[in-house]
């Protein structure tokens, strides 16, 4: 795991960029808070990742492909179902 060198490289970076009033603050603050901001980073990349997994379905899957074009046609005929609704209205008001 990378999560060691980080908290190493990223304590490293607060010490060299922090100003001197500022370093002991920071770097305790790093060293105390560090491990679990991490640990909450590495959570939340594994359950993205999970789930990224878990949502995967085939391309070529026929059963998609069916449901792809019942849902085209089910928008197409109600597309044209308002139309036929609105053009009935138009003529009711005009």
């Amino acid at each position: 795991m990378l999560v060691p060198i980080i908290y190493v490289k990223i304590g490293f970076n607060v010490v060299k960029l922090a100003d001197a009033f500022q370093k002991f603050e920071l770097l305790s603050k790093w060293l105390i808070g560090g491990p679990f901001y991490l640990l909450y980073g590495v959570g939340l990349d594994m359950y993205n990742f999970v789930r990224i997994l878990k949502d995967y379905k085939m391309d070529d899957d026929p059963e998609r492909m069916i449901e792809d074009a019942e849902e085209i046609s089910d928008k197409i005929i109600i597309y044209n179902e308002i139309i036929e609704v609105l053009k009935s209205i138009y003529f009711i008001f005009k």
